[in-house]
């Protein structure tokens, strides 16, 4: 019951605030029978908090999250996690009406973020008191081994943030798609390997194929308004290689890329500012990027309206819902 405990409790912590009814005793069953298949799942409108931006997820979904481990390689095999079809669909809290509830949520996600963030400081300080004579307990030594050892694989992914607040009456659209990501644990020679428990160095080797970023400045028919529908997801999942949404083209800031990076990660809790912690290195062989002035110019304009949003929320619950002709009393 301890292994199901770790694995599941890790699960939990990742995935728990940015997915709707996560069930972990659930996940203690799936994780049993040495795989675990999560299917349909829907993303809180919540989830991007930490962004510390007045926007919220208006649709989002996660077709299957699939792990595949062994109970008996768990230091010796890594733990498999094929994530297939997430589709996010982002909007400004202002194009919807206020909804007490979803306000609510979202203070309290903003409340946590900010309390994990207090934590951490702390939390590095004690470790680091601790770390000339601790020695890793079984259940640190599990934990450590399947993080350094995980491998992803990630198929399907289109993110797109619609705004119709910014610019009233021209609803205006950017988002960045990719076909398929995998990253796995290397040697120093970005061979596949297990790395040890105690390890300090972590290198993954990634590699993306079809990834795309675009900035449509003009959106004629909003993909919000077949949320109710859902159909939404379809029209998500087909744009990724038909780089078009109902009928538009997407106007690229990145043009379509496959791409390798070389990531290189010290975990060590002594921090050496001789040396990097973090390296990547990206290895294309052709690379397309343009940002046009109107682009350019949508960019700064969305920046001032975010910042007026922002202050906007705060009084957003006194606001009627009607507008000023007719309604002076409510006004």
């Amino acid at each position: 019951m301890v292994l199901e405990s770790i694995i599941s409790g890790l699960l939990n912590k990742y995935l728990s605030k940015y997915i709707k009814n996560l069930d972990g005793k659930n996940l203690e069953l799936g994780i049993f029978n040495s795989s675990l298949e999560l299917t349909d799942l829907q993303l809180k409108p919540e989830a991007l908090a930490e962004l510390n931006l007045p926007i919220e997820i208006t649709a989002g979904h996660i077709g299957r999250i699939y792990v595949d481990f062994s109970w008996t390689g768990l230091f010796s095999e890594p733990v498999v996690v094929n994530v297939e079809d997430v589709l996010v669909l982002v909007s400004p809290l202002a194009d919807r009406p206020y909804d007490e509830e979803k306000a609510r949520d979202l203070a309290n996600a903003f409340k946590q973020q900010k309390l994990s963030s207090l934590e951490k400081p702390k939390k590095s300080s004690s470790s680091d008191s601790d770390s000339g004579d601790h020695d890793m307990s079984f259940t640190e030594k599990l934990t450590a081994a399947i993080i350094n050892n995980i491998q992803v694989n990630v198929s399907n992914v289109h993110i797109r943030y619609e705004d119709c607040s910014t610019y009233p009456g021209r609803p205006f659209a950017f988002g960045v798609a990719l076909h398929r990501l995998s990253a796995l644990t290397t040697d120093e020679e970005w061979e596949p390997a297990q790395m040890d428990a105690t390890a300090t160095i972590m290198r993954k080797l990634m590699e993306a194929i079809g990834f795309s970023a675009y900035w449509n400045t003009s959106v004629s028919d909003p993909v919000s308004r077949y949320v109710a529908s859902g159909e939404w997801r379809e029209i998500l999942r087909s744009s990724i290689l038909g780089h078009e949404v109902k009928g538009q083209p997407f106007d690229f800031v990145v043009e379509p890329v496959t791409t390798t990076a070389r990531l290189t990660f010290d975990k060590s809790d002594q921090l050496d500012y001789s040396k990097p912690q973090v390296v990547l290195d990206i290895l294309t062989s052709a690379l397309s990027i343009s940002f046009s002035r109107q682009q350019f110019l949508a960019a700064i304009d969305l920046q001032r309206s975010l910042q007026l949003m922002a202050v906007n929320e705060r009084y957003r619950k006194y606001r009627p819902s009607v507008g000023v002709k007719g309604n002076a009393r409510r006004w």
